[in-house]
């Protein structure tokens, strides 16, 4: 998939997430209920999609099926915490409804709805599946508002979360892509070597590899910091997420000049 089409995809994912949110907003408002959090089961059998769980082993975590009748169904580990991971795994697989329903089955890893794998399939429709999740659940203008002025730490993180009902990891990569201020995420495994990195554009010059192992040290304010940076004052919020054998560090910067 060439950049150009990766950028259209995306764009078209965030237009159709925009669409299904109207239908959302016209359901609350006949049923009496608030806004938020987004119900994805709920929007699925809007759209006449049966949803199921299953125990599942590995790292499966949903998948959309369609049955030889044309009619589709999206499958989740039932094994999957918590329910904020689940609500944006069933919207992640209507993304692909929604945007990729002429192709065959299509199964998404842990992996694939963090947003970091790409086989078995093309370049670019997990991407396109998770844009259109974040916006579904976290509407750009409703978490840039919730996020004015405010850096991305584990207090702001899970408000949003509370409130959205998303996945902690998908609810980081979202304030931290339309924070207001420079704010990253690494995501570490137990031995604190980079598994991936998520910045926004306003922090430049903010570079980690995968596999490298990342320090962390105390300032004389007792807060962690990163470090060495040339550009930035870089402070740590760190989150233990033992389930998924992980560390996530919410990064907040301040320039040094």
């Amino acid at each position: 998939m060439t950049t150009s089409s990766s950028h259209e995809g995306v764009r078209t994912a965030k237009l159709r997430a925009k669409a299904i949110w109207a239908v959302w907003s016209d359901h609350c408002a006949k049923n009496g209920r608030g806004l938020f959090p987004v119900c994805s089961i709920t929007l699925a059998k809007e759209f006449g999609i049966k949803v199921a769980a299953a125990d599942m082993e590995g790292d499966f975590q949903g998948a959309l099926i369609t049955a030889s009748n044309g009619k589709s169904g999206i499958l989740y580990n039932e094994n999957i915490e918590p329910e904020g991971r689940v609500n944006f795994t069933v919207a992640h697989e209507l993304g692909h409804f929604v945007l990729h329903k002429d192709r065959s089955d299509i199964r998404c890893s842990i992996e694939d709805i963090e947003g970091l794998g790409k086989a078995p399939h093309e370049d670019g429709i997990e991407k396109e599946a998770n844009t259109f999740s974040a916006e579904l659940l976290m509407p750009y203008r409703f978490i840039t508002q919730d996020m004015h002025g405010l850096n991305v730490t584990r207090e702001t993180l899970s408000s949003i979360t509370d409130k959205y009902g998303a996945s902690l990891t998908a609810a980081a990569c979202r304030v931290t892509e339309l924070s207001s201020k420079p704010s990253a995420i690494i995501m570490l495994d137990n031995n604190n070597r980079c598994s991936w990195v998520f910045r926004n554009k306003k922090l430049y010059d903010f570079y980690i590899k995968k596999g490298d192992e990342v320090a962390f040290t105390e300032n004389e304010n007792g807060a962690t910091n990163v470090l060495s940076n040339k550009t930035w004052i870089l402070t740590a919020d760190i989150i233990d997420m033992p389930s998924f054998r992980k560390r996530m560090a919410l990064i907040s910067a301040e320039p040094r000049y």
